[in-house]
């Protein structure tokens, strides 16, 4: 098993005991970090052991979502019975804030990020992979990992987020909001080698 994998497994084990984690996976492009991530994550699937999450810099939050709740292409009205059929005993108040960012609609940052923080509580009944696919570039993508940090509450998610080093170097300024959110205790950079 590759060290980064290992070191990446030790990190998941972590989380069944602390607070959210981060490691931002950042090398030249095609070293192989998203193979490494998909491989941890269905490897981790497999076991038992955590449930995963996709943000792509292409479909942001919604598009995570829309996959989660496989409601991709659906009309709003439908999009709404969806998430009542698969969150049953959920508030219908967040249902439909659920509901507004997956159609698009503007929905404020303290809602915004209070419903999905509960919403990542509910799938951590075993720990969660959030994988975070170049998505360092979207700003609701570093805000949730932000809150998620800040959040008082336990909740065992491993925040994986691959960064290529071209990108790092021609966004500078994301790069910059990316170190700064990554800058804690919690988080830790990887390098993978070319």
């Amino acid at each position: 098993m590759p060290n980064e994998a290992g070191r990446f497994l030790v990190a998941l084990a972590c989380g069944r005991r602390v607070r959210v984690q981060v490691v931002v996976l950042h090398g030249h492009s095609g070293v192989g970090k998203s193979r490494l991530v998909s491989w941890l994550c269905e490897r981790s699937a497999e076991m038992g052991a955590s449930t995963h999450l996709q943000l792509d810099a292409e479909g942001g939050i919604p598009g995570m979502l829309s996959r989660y709740f496989r409601c991709e292409g659906l009309e709003r009205d439908a999009v709404i019975a969806r998430l009542a059929q698969r969150l049953p005993g959920v508030d219908p108040y967040e249902q439909e804030i659920l509901g507004a960012i997956l159609c698009g609609d503007e929905v404020s940052p303290s809602e915004r990020y209070a419903v999905l923080r509960r919403f990542l509580a509910r799938l951590c009944r075993i720990p969660l992979i959030l994988w975070m696919e170049d998505a360092w570039t979207t700003p609701d993508a570093l805000d949730l990992v932000e809150r998620l940090l800040q959040a008082e509450e336990a909740l065992p998610v491993l925040v994986l987020i691959t960064a290529e080093r071209e990108a790092l170097l021609e966004n500078q300024a994301a790069a910059a909001r990316l170190t700064a959110v990554t800058r804690g205790f919690r988080c830790l950079w990887l390098e993978v080698p070319g």
